[in-house]
């Protein structure tokens, strides 16, 4: 459900709240206009009598409280304009607060949870990626990548034993190995990277991949790996090399790998940037966009149209947040949780019921050992909330789901771009989630 035409700017339910108790105050001081008229009779009731009791004060709503308290705690952390935050309550479906939603924020990891959507609603969440082996007409095995961002060496010894088991009689031939990768576009620098990300943040996007290792060449890392399990099977593999798949060739094995549901969850529990962009390409193929960086934008941009998630201020040039060229909005951002929320989309419901987001206090991103939800105002949150991290040297972020103290779903995003990703402003962020479950 994306967020729509429920707009309360800040300060509107938290002003309402104020004036409902200044109302109270006045019936209970005996100020205001229906005080002042009660006085200016006489009384006919016998002196003996007992006066009448005070109304009960006015019930404080979860929502409200939020309405009111986290501006003010935001206030504090003194980031001005730097900040946003949206709430909305999921079962209500209504907006809570909204502080500067539509600024074009640098959304780091957070852009995951476009490629997740995107990726569930174009191919669904049991979708498969499947990995084989051919065999060419020249005697040539071809180990073929189909974009399985989670294949494990483990998954290449159970092809290779498939395919001796295909050879029969001619498996102690000699055979030279050929890698085929081009199920994507080849691999370059995605618009906004620095050639650094190289060094241990992301490798290049390739339609072959082992162990998700980082290496400069995945698609012949596996096909080093995957001659070595034919070696130890009795096949005297010649040469490694890469080439596409010669005409002619038959397929002599295959290996299905993790489902999508199973592949974003792995994704988003560490926030791996590698899973994130072959995701982005395998959008871009299934709605018939070259699997390059344009393409993947394209894909992205026109499934979340469709969706009707607000994308206005929205550029996302890669999958993973990576690029210091995307832009998102808060608003945006509770869009797409909304939307994975909504049992009317059951193909998004592994984002928000799957147990693929990090849980406060406890797994992934969130757990204890990076410092998160340990402080006195979130430790309270401890597995009461799951939501996405975001993090680049300027930008923390987090987004995701609570529930509030009345048991209603709530969604939130809050992004702060421009002020040093310090562990501090990462503890101070929880507080603010912390504020929105109830619990501080």
């Amino acid at each position: 459900m994306p967020v729509r035409s429920f707009v309360s700017r800040v300060g509107a339910p938290g002003a309402a709240l104020l004036a409902t108790a200044a109302v109270a105050a006045g019936v209970l001081t005996g100020h205001g206009d229906a005080a002042a008229g009660a006085s200016a009779e006489p009384s006919s009731a016998p002196s003996s009598s007992t006066a009448p009791l005070p109304p009960p004060p006015p019930v404080v709503t979860p929502e409200q409280r939020i309405a009111s308290l986290l501006p003010q705690r935001l206030a504090a952390l003194h980031l001005g304009s730097r900040a946003s935050v949206v709430v909305t309550d999921v079962d209500a479906r209504s907006e809570v607060l909204a502080v500067r939603p539509t600024a074009r924020r640098l959304p780091a990891s957070l852009s995951k949870l476009a490629t997740t959507v995107a990726a569930l609603e174009t191919m669904g969440p049991d979708r498969r990626f499947v990995t084989s082996v051919l065999l060419a007409p020249d005697g040539t095995l071809v180990l073929r990548g189909g974009g399985d961002a989670t294949l494990r060496t483990r998954d290449l010894g159970t092809l290779a034993a498939q395919a001796t088991a295909a050879l029969g009689a001619h498996l102690t031939a000699r055979r030279p190995v050929v890698v085929d990768d081009s199920v994507f576009a080849p691999p370059t620098l995605a618009p906004g990277w620095p050639r650094s990300y190289y060094r241990g943040e992301v490798s290049p996007v390739r339609g072959l991949v082992v162990d998700r290792a980082a290496s400069a060449d995945t698609g012949m890392l596996a096909g080093r790996r995957f001659a070595a399990a034919l070696e130890r099977r009795g096949v005297q593999v010649t040469t490694v090399s890469r080439r596409h798949t010669p005409a002619g060739s038959t397929q002599v094995a295959s290996f299905a790998g993790l489902t999508l549901a199973q592949q974003v969850k792995a994704m988003l529990q560490v926030s791996d940037n590698d899973i994130a962009e072959t995701l982005g390409r395998q959008v871009a193929l299934a709605v018939g966009e070259r699997p390059d960086w344009a393409g993947a934008e394209r894909a992205r941009a026109s499934v979340l149209a469709r969706l009707g998630v607000p994308l206005d201020g929205v550029t996302l040039r890669d999958g993973s947040g990576l690029s210091r060229l995307s832009r998102i909005t808060p608003y945006a951002l509770v869009s797409l949780l909304d939307l994975a929320a909504d049992p009317s989309r059951p193909e998004l419901s592994s984002i928000a019921f799957g147990g693929g987001l990090p849980v406060a206090g406890r797994t992934g991103s969130l757990r204890p050992a990076r410092g998160r939800f340990v402080t006195a105002p979130s430790k309270c949150a401890t597995g009461k909330l799951w939501a996405k991290t975001g993090l680049l040297r300027d930008v923390v972020g987090l987004a995701g789901y609570t529930r509030s103290t009345d048991g209603h779903l709530q969604a939130f995003a809050v992004l702060v771009n421009g002020s040093r990703s310090t562990l501090a402003l990462r503890r101070q962020v929880d507080g603010l989630a912390a504020t929105v479950t109830g619990c501080w």
